[in-house]
């Protein structure tokens, strides 16, 4: 899981190739906005279901270095994954996160029925 700061465009996908990089047995990575918390899975998940364009947002790399104990990556070779779950750049209302605003319950007449 990668978490950036996007300031130009193909910034998600360039955070995928540096993590391959920087970790060769890496198989699969996720990059999200800086406005996802990537300790939480449900917020992860969010930004795939929500930012992520399966049509451009996947990059796959075959035939690449990896693990030799995984068993899909025969003699050190196999197929990496990257998903790029971040807001298109640059940015458009479209991929904010839709709010709520708060109230103040304590203020309310709550009557249980």
């Amino acid at each position: 899981m990668v978490q950036i700061k996007q300031v130009r465009a193909g910034w998600g996908k360039q955070a995928i190739m540096a993590a391959f990089a920087a970790f060769a047995p890496l198989k699969m990575v996720t990059v999200v906005d800086d406005d996802v918390d990537i300790r939480d899975p449900s917020d992860v998940e969010w930004a795939m279901i929500t930012r992520l364009d399966a049509s451009t947002g996947i990059l796959k790399v075959e035939d690449v270095f990896g693990h030799g104990l995984n068993p899909t990556f025969p003699d050190y070779l196999g197929t990496k994954v990257g998903f790029d779950a971040t807001r298109p750049f640059p940015f458009t209302p479209d991929f904010d996160r839709a709010t709520v605003k708060a109230v103040d319950l304590s203020a309310l007449d709550i009557v249980n029925l």
